[in-house]
């Protein structure tokens, strides 16, 4: 199985795809929205299908964060203390708004996410269309999960 492979098992197991689609199909809008308690709060750019949004995608695979809105927080903190966001700027400032807001909204959630984070390395340094060749198995060893 290849991680490419791996991550649409991964959106197909969480909902967030339905039978017979791929990522792909998911990006395709363009905009994922943020939501909190069912009420769509605001939407995130895609600038690139296989730019950051796909490492950030495969670090919920990984680390098992549930795409969701304390799944995020929980990732944002992970993602913070495993390395950072590499030169995605944007990546930087959304993590850290989001990390913030999670010190008030979640913090339990946001402290377990910067402990694990310390432990590990994130992919945001890697060539997004590379990591999908990796085995996931070689992949969680990179992260040191």
């Amino acid at each position: 199985m290849t991680t490419e492979q791996a991550l649409n098992d991964y959106f197909s197991g969480n909902g967030l795809l339905p039978e017979g689609c791929t990522r792909d199909d998911w990006y395709a809008g363009h905009m994922i929205p943020y939501k909190i308690g069912g009420v769509t709060v605001g939407a995130f750019p895609i600038l690139q299908r296989e730019g950051p949004i796909l490492l950030h995608d495969l670090h919920h695979m990984l680390t098992g964060c549930a795409p969701n809105w304390l799944g995020e927080v929980e990732l944002a903190g992970w993602e913070l203390a495993s390395g950072g966001c590499a030169w995605h700027l944007f990546y930087w400032f959304d993590r850290v708004v989001l990390g913030l807001i999670g010190l008030i909204t979640a913090p339990k959630t946001l402290l377990r996410g910067l402990r694990a984070g310390w432990r590990h390395t994130n992919l945001y340094g890697m060539n997004p269309k590379g990591v999908l060749r990796i085995d996931p198995v070689a992949l969680r060893s990179y992260v040191a999960l």
